[in-house]
């Protein structure tokens, strides 16, 4: 054989042996089916979530030879699948048990499993039909306190429990179910005669240290001191004893309340990112008809935090006992209901009762009062419950839905007294647009609501700023209950060097002035400008 020949004989030789040998090393050891394997490109950042600029980092960890971008707040180490069909799903969970490998944690009922990033390497089988994502670090809402500017006018405290402030609500929540996922629950005289069922997902038991915060929240929806006295609990505990979790548990806690009957899950904690494990898990729960609630957060930022964010959750912020929003809530105008969030008498540790204040107080005052209407004998359906408590909020802020307030604040003597004639005209508020500044001429909203439950005509606005003798009057038109409308007028604002303010005082009524039930509502001032 001529030399040249020899050699290329021997070269298609060798290749033909390479190939048999890696063919025998793909398929030796595994007898599971193959799977064909289907790899993200970490190589680029994952695209932020679009909401508040918080301040970020990107740690890195490898997979192999190919790294892993961990976005800010995302767990380290960790990587969640979500398998896009049920087949695939069972195929990875019998090829992970053949090895010898456990996940961290999975929920069948979405197909998605929580990994170490190390079981990747350890585990040759291929996989496809999946998405990739991570597992995010959820906490309870900051303490308001922290949130709260030097300066900063001083929010009003209700110094009573939600039984006191709820006195006029009818229905107790009897044979409905909140869910409430949180940090625990201490055993407290408040629940002595409320059904309570526990769930610890983070390990341990409901009433280890750090269940305060969980405790709190509890009290507010149901007990001898809550919204609705004779709901029954089921308490979830998805954060530690520092008050911080991951979206995994949450998500998971989601699922296990949908399928323990829960009607009402009550999430008072959150975080910035867009976490798709939680999403899929929110959505599911909407799909089944349960209603979720949520705290905006106390961070002051122009978001809200996850779950509140998300349209199937209704968001709560916080208002003080002036009904004025208490300073430390995200604000957005996806916000929902505005409820008392300051000075709180609430459940905590030992048996004892404290003051508790935030949005995560806020949120239990929604859960409590629709776990009230879905108890009543109208035999209401989730969504008419909520429109229910739609109809009752009390405008504030700007005319209409807003980043403060949302839709408004609740009035439980509004949403109870729906059958006897109640009128009721109210100076809602005097609003001052954000764009107002020393020394500029702005036009001013005295926004006016028909509080009662039936129809107004006649009647009149009467405004009068600072010590100005002369007073601007407008006649009312007429309005049907619940609606607002607003009245302009404009105002100079007093330069900053002069230190001085300009105060609009307003006040209205009917032409039935004697008849109006709450005759204290139809009168406001408020004062505007430099402050010395």
């Amino acid at each position: 054989m001529h030399p040249k020949q020899f050699t290329r004989f021997a070269v298609l030789l060798l290749i033909v042996f390479l190939g048999l040998y890696l063919g025998w090393r793909w398929g030796s050891g595994s007898k599971s089916p193959e799977i064909a394997l289907k790899i993200p490109n970490f190589e680029k950042s994952p695209e932020k979530s679009g909401k508040a600029e918080i301040p970020r980092t990107t740690p890195m960890a490898d997979w192999g030879d190919r790294p892993i971008r961990y976005p800010d707040g995302a767990v380290q180490g960790e990587i969640l699948f979500t398998f896009n069909d049920e087949s695939s799903y069972r195929k990875y969970l019998w090829a992970m048990e053949q090895a010898g490998l456990q996940p961290l944690g999975q929920i069948d009922t979405l197909r998605i499993l929580r990994l170490k990033t190390s079981v990747l390497s350890q585990l040759k089988i291929p996989f496809e039909s999946i998405d990739f994502g991570f597992n995010y670090r959820v906490s309870q809402p900051a303490p308001p306190i922290e949130a709260l500017p030097e300066g900063l006018f001083a929010p009003a405290s209700y110094n009573q429990t939600a039984a006191q402030i709820t006195k006029s609500l009818e229905g107790d929540g009897s044979g409905v179910l909140v869910a409430v996922l949180d940090s625990g629950l201490f055993p407290h005289t408040d629940f002595e005669d409320v059904a309570v069922e526990e769930l610890v997902l983070t390990g341990g038991q409901a009433d280890d240290p750090g269940a305060e915060h969980g405790t709190s929240v509890a009290s507010i929806i149901s007990g001898s001191n809550g919204v609705a006295p004779a709901s029954s609990l089921f308490i979830v505990r998805v954060l530690g004893e520092e008050g911080e979790g991951h979206s995994f548990h949450v998500a998971e806690g989601i699922i296990h309340a949908v399928e323990r009957g829960a009607k009402i899950l009550n999430m008072s904690l959150g975080l910035y990112e867009d976490s798709a494990l939680l999403r899929h898990a929110v959505q599911y729960a909407h799909n089944q008809g349960v209603l979720m609630v949520a705290a905006a957060g106390n961070d002051r930022y122009t978001q809200l935090s996850y779950p509140a964010a998300y349209a199937e959750v209704l968001s709560v912020t916080a208002v003080d006992a002036r009904h004025q929003q208490a300073g430390f809530p995200n604000q957005s105008a996806e916000i929902d209901f505005a409820a008392p969030g300051v000075g709180i008498v609430a459940a905590t540790e030992e048996g004892k009762s404290g003051q508790f204040t935030g949005t995560s107080a806020a949120a239990p005052f929604v859960s409590g009062t629709l776990a009230a209407l879905l108890s009543k004998g109208d035999l209401l359906s989730p969504d008419q419950a909520v429109a229910q408590l739609e109809q009752s909020l009390n405008e504030a802020g700007a005319l209409g839905d807003d980043p403060l307030y949302g839709g408004g604040w609740i009035d439980w003597e509004r949403l109870s007294e729906t059958e006897a004639e109640r009128p009721d005209i109210a100076l809602a508020d005097i609003y001052f647009p954000p764009e107002a500044s020393p020394g500029t001429n702005v036009s001013v909203d005295i926004v006016i609501q028909n509080r009662g439950n039936r129809w107004l005509s006649g009647g009149e606005l009467v405004v009068q700023l600072s010590d100005s003798p002369d007073r601007q009057t407008f006649a009312l038109r007429s309005t049907q209950p619940g609606e607002a409308f607003s009245q302009k007028i404009y105002v100079q604002v007093p330069p900053a060097q002069l230190l001085e303010k300009i105060r609009v005082t307003a006040m209205v009524q009917t032409d039935d002035a004697v008849a109006d039930v709450v005759p204290d509502n139809n009168f406001k001032i408020v004062e505007f400008g430099a402050t010395p």
